[in-house]
């Protein structure tokens, strides 16, 4: 269906701060699944006429937040510099080695998660180095409800749980076998800031056939090592993702 736009009613928008920056955020989301596209490609992806297109990946390849490639674009490096302001390097540094001897222990991928609104964001990873699971990928974001670190997040950040999460908050873990991927097994358990808050979850991924008669084991191990993250934060003198957002009341 063709849908014809009054250039009238573009500047109206153009004069609309609001208006412009969710246009320009729906821009910049268009490349998460592709790394790099033309204004024609951007212009599909997200509704805009390509003159609106075309006008705000110039204002923001002024600003950096768009880099060319040609006649393309991709991300640019403030973006980058300004998303590592919201996870700190200290923070990786003194979580990453647990995440990397968990995922030793377990030959599976590990994941941080981070409840952003109804869906999570992994925040840090360890893959096992053949892994063909899409679960775990560092910047992954996915709706909360569909993987157990989101189920997790959600259960602890509710005011009015489920019965299914009223069971996670007391077992203090989640599991789902084979519903985010069929072959897969995933393993999720809160991790607190100082103040006892949950704000994100770990999460371990691990083919079903590797686990034989050792999930109670899988689960232990990733209980222990979430409580020792929330130690780590603590001992570092960090509060765990101490600017997230406010408690979520999604129910997924």
């Amino acid at each position: 269906m063709n849908v014809s736009v009054d250039e009238n009613d573009v500047e109206a928008l153009d004069a609309d701060p609001t208006s412009l920056v969710t246009r320009a955020f729906a821009l910049l989301g268009a490349f998460r699944t592709q790394p790099v596209i033309g204004v024609s490609e951007l212009a599909r992806r997200t509704g805009l006429p390509r003159t609106t297109v075309h006008r705000l990946a110039s204002q923001l390849l002024d600003v950096g937040a768009l880099s060319r490639v040609g006649v393309k674009y991709r991300l640019g490096p403030t973006l980058f510099e300004l998303g590592n302001l919201h996870y700190p390097p200290r923070m990786r540094e003194t979580l990453q080695p647990f995440l990397d001897d968990l995922q030793r222990v377990t030959e599976g991928d590990v994941g941080l998660l981070e409840l952003v609104g109804r869906d999570t964001i992994v925040l840090q990873a360890a893959r096992a180095r053949k892994s063909t699971s899409t679960l775990m990928k560092l910047g992954s974001r996915m709706p909360a409800s569909s993987c157990v670190g989101g189920q997790v997040l959600v259960a602890f950040n509710t005011s009015r749980p489920t019965r299914r999460q009223t069971e996670i908050r007391s077992s203090g873990f989640a599991v789902d076998q084979g519903a985010a991927e069929s072959d897969r097994t995933s393993i999720a358990a809160p991790v607190a800031n100082r103040r006892g808050r949950v704000l994100g979850a770990l999460m371990v991924s691990v083919p079903t056939k590797s686990l034989g008669d050792n999930l109670n084991r899988f689960v232990n191990v990733t209980t222990t090592f979430a409580r020792t993250l929330t130690h780590a934060g603590g001992t570092a003198d960090i509060d765990f993702l101490a600017l997230a957002p406010a408690k979520s009341t999604a129910t997924p």
